[in-house]
């Protein structure tokens, strides 16, 4: 979709086409080269820290900012951003991270990965990037993927992402990035039923965030949607 968009945004040459037309039409074909790509990346992530889960997603929604901020049609002070289950992770890091964002709407991607490691509600999350894990059990001597092999993983391909203690520098799990957002226009969207964003957790992250609303905004600006009966999937109603 991207490559077809940027030139009606005004961006003539940042495309796909650089990849080459065989590599192209690979990943267009089908889903599964493109999770292969995206799997590969995260394996050498965990090989040598080169690669990182989500993070680097929010760093190019930064960049995209960085060029809408520079376009005399788009209203700077209106800047807003949302996205789905990654994408949803991103877009809450990115409206935590860069104050530009005035209104941010993450669709089932808000969770504590903290929460998830020590309470064992982990393996859904796992299993939606799960050769990253199977490449580290090994390489750990495991039989299989356990706390400790998660663990490590998460703190080799994103750094801080399951730490909740503020005095660690690069925390940044939900608990402690999502109520940054506070006092901009923020809408949180999740399933009940979601395995990969476990509720206590959600709930934990939610609570934290209503506090920084309460003190600097008020809670019209923090909207709050969990739908019942409903695992990891957008629905017509969210």
């Amino acid at each position: 979709h991207g490559e077809r968009a940027m030139p009606h945004a005004g961006v003539k040459d940042l495309t796909l086409s650089a990849l080459g037309p065989s590599q192209v039409k690979e990943i267009s074909s089908s889903e599964s080269p493109r999770l292969k790509i995206y799997f590969d990346a995260l394996i050498r992530g965990w090989h040598d820290g080169s690669e990182r889960f989500v993070m680097d997603i929010a760093r190019d929604a930064l960049w995209v900012v960085d060029y809408l901020s520079m376009r005399p049609d788009v209203l700077q002070d209106s800047i807003g951003a949302t996205g789905v289950s990654l994408g949803g992770m991103a877009c809450w890091l990115l409206a935590a991270a860069d104050p530009r964002i005035f209104a941010a709407a993450p669709a089932i991607g808000v969770q504590s990965f903290h929460h998830a490691l020590v309470n064992d509600f982990w393996q859904a999350r796992v299993d939606s990037v799960r050769p990253a894990f199977d490449a580290a059990a090994k390489e750990m001597g495991k039989t299989q993927i356990d706390q400790e092999v998660v663990k490590a993983v998460w703190a080799r391909i994103a750094p801080g992402l399951a730490e909740v203690d503020p005095s660690i520098q690069d925390a940044f799990d939900a608990p402690l990035t999502l109520p940054c957002v506070a006092p901009r226009h923020l809408l949180v969207l999740n399933g009940e039923k979601d395995p990969r964003c476990p509720l206590e957790g959600l709930q934990q992250s939610l609570a934290a965030t209503k506090e920084a609303y309460e003190r600097l905004a008020g809670q019209e600006r923090l909207q709050v949607y969990i739908q019942e009966g409903v695992g990891h999937m957008m629905t017509k109603q969210m």
